[in-house]
């Protein structure tokens, strides 16, 4: 769910050009249009098309070290982004950074939206390391340039935000989070797409610390606005079907989610017609439901349909990677293929190890995991160093964040991390006997 905003971010930051949809396009402005046109419709692969010749366009006409060439090369980045190539966003996103920089100077509104572009792209491909700093970055330059509310500078506190709540830095979250909403709310009185998305953002922090209680109505809050915001199949509806069915099977309401599972995959799959992250997601997703629920003839091919995308997706380490091929090998664990299983388990563990260098919650549920499977085998010299480590990073974490919450609201966090221990538990009392 930690993709939730990073895609709805852009729309906080983006130049939009008036749409003007020209049949046979011939200028430079035509063909622009022509990509707005497009990527209003959701069509981002004609978009990109489009975008490219506007950039060939430009390149001829005006030079590269020009503002139109700039903006033709901006929307080849997000129409890749929203196609879910990251890597290619990065790409051309790192290459109209150095010309923002010349043509406008470090300290312009476009040159922090370049910025702050380059830490969602990255973000989006799990380099955690490289996006932070540029989340900062263009957080701080934000706040310098704009000394009251500000669409972009909301979007850089939602990204700072974001990325601190799926670190687990939750004190660091909250205050952006209500910041950010905040101002949204202040900036658009009615109903609006960026009030959604923070609403909806709000309720994920709420639900991480184990807040049930005011995580639900905000959850309902956004994707009620947003059904009435978008009468048809659109991303950022889907992505909170998503997340209220991925609520609803925390809760255990498993009759409330499995239609909102089906309906966000149903609808992923007419808007994305090839591989796409977020359709992926949808297939990770209800696949693990099903998993829970015992239905195990509905999971397997939704497992497999899920990691064979992943890894056309993405060539190297990505966080959504490393969780569908540990999802895969917890499958194969549960219906006894151990041998299929094991070595998945090593390859999601030794991928999460890559991604994240510090404590970090994926890490220790990676390792965990590994521990229960090695402590189910009986094998129980490889689980002990295995649980100790896992047990240390959920108390480092644990330790880090319950300083910083109220006594009700540290009980509740508590009570999303006491079943990690569980296994440890087991592991002792087994070896004590």
């Amino acid at each position: 769910m930690i993709q939730v905003f990073l895609k709805i971010a852009l729309f906080f930051i983006f130049l939009s050009i008036i749409i003007n949809n020209q049949s046979k396009a011939q200028t430079w402005q035509e063909l622009m249009d022509s990509t707005s046109y497009y990527q209003e419709q959701q069509d981002y692969q004609t978009a990109l098309e489009w975008a490219f010749r506007a950039e060939a366009k430009a390149k001829q006409e005006f030079g590269e070290m020009d503002t139109n060439y700039v903006a033709s090369i901006t929307k080849i980045y997000y129409n890749y982004y929203y196609l879910g190539d990251a890597n290619k966003a990065l790409e051309y996103c790192e290459k109209a950074k150095p010309i923002v920089k010349q043509l406008r100077g470090e300290e312009s509104p476009e040159y922090a939206e370049v910025t702050g572009s380059l830490g969602v792209f990255y973000n989006a491909i799990g380099a955690f390391d490289k996006a932070e700093p540029l989340y900062k970055e263009a957080l701080e330059m934000r706040r310098r340039l704009f000394k009251g509310d500000h669409p972009h500078l909301a979007a850089s506190i939602n990204n700072m935000a974001v990325m601190y709540n799926a670190w687990g830095k939750f004190y660091e979250a909250e205050t952006l989070l209500k910041e950010a909403l905040e101002m949204v709310g202040r900036l658009f009185k009615g109903e609006h797409p960026y009030l959604a998305t923070s609403i909806n953002n709000m309720a994920y922090y709420y639900e991480n610390i184990g807040n049930y209680k005011d995580a639900e109505p905000l959850y309902k809050e956004a994707l009620e606005m947003r059904r009435r915001l978008f009468k048809g199949d659109h991303p950022d509806l889907t992505l909170s079907i998503n997340n209220m069915a991925y609520f609803y099977k925390n809760l255990g309401k498993y009759n409330d989610a499995e239609p909102l599972y089906k309906e966000a995959l149903e609808m992923r799959r007419r808007l994305f017609k090839g591989d796409h992250p977020d359709l992926a997601l949808s297939l990770n997703n209800i696949a693990v439901f099903y998993h829970e629920m015992r239905n195990y003839n509905e999971a397997e091919p939704l497992f497999k349909e899920a990691l064979e995308m992943y890894q056309r997706l993405f060539k190297e380490d990505h966080p959504d990677l490393a969780k569908s091929t540990h999802n895969m090998a917890g499958f194969y664990d549960d219906i006894g293929n151990y041998t299929e299983a094991e070595p998945l388990y090593k390859e999601a563990l030794e991928m999460t190890r890559r991604l994240f260098k510090g404590d970090h919650p994926d890490l220790a549920a990676s390792i965990n995991n590994m521990a229960m499977f090695y402590n189910d085998r009986g094998n129980y010299t490889e689980a002990e160093p295995l649980f100790i480590e896992s047990l240390n990073i959920y108390k480092n974490l644990f330790s880090k964040q319950s300083s910083l919450l109220s006594e009700s609201e540290k009980d509740k966090y508590w009570n999303t991390m006491k079943h990690n221990f569980e296994g440890f538990n087991s592991f002792a009392s087994s070896r004590l006997k």
